[in-house]
């Protein structure tokens, strides 16, 4: 393992490095002499098969592009949910077992054996060290988000504006101002400079500026290479919606199905930054990838600013301050955006059953914005209160230091070598929600 932490624009190499130890892991691993030693020599071999079976189903799917290896819902999807969960508890399994084995044994299996336990603290310091490292980048991008826009359809925000947010950031779909693109990378550039322009973002904008981010950083200009970024849609159906459904946009760092990648979502009124398998929404990895390419080292802000319409930028003042004194949710309740803005606080998974920490982002969460939300309909939304005044619900707060240190992992679905992240740090509580994106060339990009 690495002992030094690893810098953004060494990400890629040292990805690269794992993914040539994997390979000798899996050489070793799934050869029968080596699971007929272990099976022999440990009092659980049903764990240890049931364990390498998971792993090999899992290395076996990273072996396809992403694009052809899940789709949702069907039975290879559903078991890669599961594995995902526990995957800690399964590699931790497989590491023990191995080691146990040796007692006893000598000559050439014992070496077998040791090769085989070398290589899996390998892998998996080197899956910690990565994610450790991913996880500081996307905590830099999520907090430099935060500082730079509003998130337009946040309950927060959109309730202090009384509405006005979501006229500000129509510009952002506006192609006459945008014009022509060359391709998606630049797109995001476009999206990311106007949310700065506006200082207004919905998921897909803040997406785009994690983008933009993480694509100067994650370049490595000696070897000329970058890591994997992709930008995943989820989506749900609502009949209620014109296009029946709903979607929400984020940013993975690295491949999205590996231990060693991380998921942004700085959308989320505690931001969102955590390992990919502890991503809260399920079958993440079935999600539609509507781009996915390595870091270049771009400038994508100034690119996207070149192709930004010269007359929009000559007479566009600055971001005005839209936040209304004394707002309150009768303010918005008859606003037509209403039932597109959300209160949706994290999306991690090993909180999802921690309600202190708030509503976790899922399916059942993003068919609930906030004319659906007790939290707000129940006492604002066309209704008053017993005194007969508007009164405007308390958004869910940010977890307190205390709380966050009751947060554990949850046994044998998060790994226990999935790195915490602190919640408390310093974030303004606003948010992104789901829509289409703007973008015409998108499907054309989509890979």
């Amino acid at each position: 393992m690495p002992q030094e932490a690893i810098r953004p624009d060494q990400v890629a190499h040292h990805q690269k490095v794992l993914d040539e130890t994997r390979v000798a892991l899996h050489r070793v691993l799934f050869g029968e002499r080596l699971s007929a030693l272990v099976v022999e020599h440990i009092r659980d071999a049903g764990d240890f098969t049931a364990g390498l079976n998971d792993y090999r189903f899992m290395a076996d799917a990273w072996s396809r592009t992403s694009k052809k290896r899940f789709e949702p819902d069907e039975p290879d999807s559903i078991r890669f949910e599961q594995a995902k969960r526990c995957y800690g508890q399964i590699f931790d399994t497989l590491r023990g077992s191995v080691d146990t084995s040796l007692n006893g044994v000598s000559g050439d299996d014992r070496l077998l054996l040791a090769e085989a336990g070398r290589l899996l603290r390998s892998v998996g310091d080197q899956e910690d060290a990565l994610r450790r490292a991913r996880t500081a980048v996307g905590e830099g991008i999520a907090a430099w988000t935060r500082k730079s826009v509003n998130l337009t359809n946040q309950a927060d925000h959109f309730i202090e504006t009384q509405g006005k947010c979501w006229r500000a950031i129509k510009v952002h779909s506006d192609l006459k101002v945008r014009g022509r693109v060359p391709d998606m990378d630049t797109f995001y550039g476009q999206s990311a400079f106007l949310a700065l322009r506006t200082r207004e973002a919905k998921c897909q904008d803040v997406m785009a500026l994690a983008f933009t981010r993480a694509d100067a950083l994650l370049y490595d200009r000696e070897r000329k290479i970058g890591d994997l970024l992709t930008n995943k849609r989820l989506e749900v159906r609502d009949e209620s919606l014109p296009k029946a459904y709903r979607n929400h946009a984020l940013l993975f760092l690295g491949d999205p199905d590996r231990p060693e990648s991380v998921a942004v979502d700085a959308w989320t009124r505690l931001p969102t930054v955590t390992g990919a398998f502890n991503y809260s929404w399920e079958q993440v990895h079935a999600a539609v990838s509507i781009h996915q390419a390595n870091a270049l080292g771009r400038d994508l802000l100034a690119e996207g600013e070149k192709r930004i319409d010269k007359e929009w930028l000559r007479t566009r003042k600055s971001a005005e301050d839209l936040r209304v004194l004394g707002a309150t949710m009768q303010d918005v309740a008859q606003h037509p955006a209403v039932s597109y803005c959300y209160a949706i606080d994290h999306a991690r998974y090993d909180w999802r059953d921690k309600p202190h920490l708030g509503t976790v982002l899922n399916k059942a969460a993003l068919c609930t914005p906030l004319d659906r939300d007790p939290r707000f309909s129940a006492t604002a939304v066309g209704s008053t209160t017993a005194a007969g005044t508007s009164r405007r619900p308390s958004p869910t707060p940010p977890a307190s230091s205390a709380q966050v240190a009751q947060v554990a992992q949850v046994a044998g679905l998060a790994s226990p070598r999935q790195p915490s992240v602190d919640p408390t740090a310093p974030a303004v509580a606003l948010g992104v929600p789901r829509h289409r994106s703007p973008s015409p060339q998108a499907a054309g990009l989509r890979r």
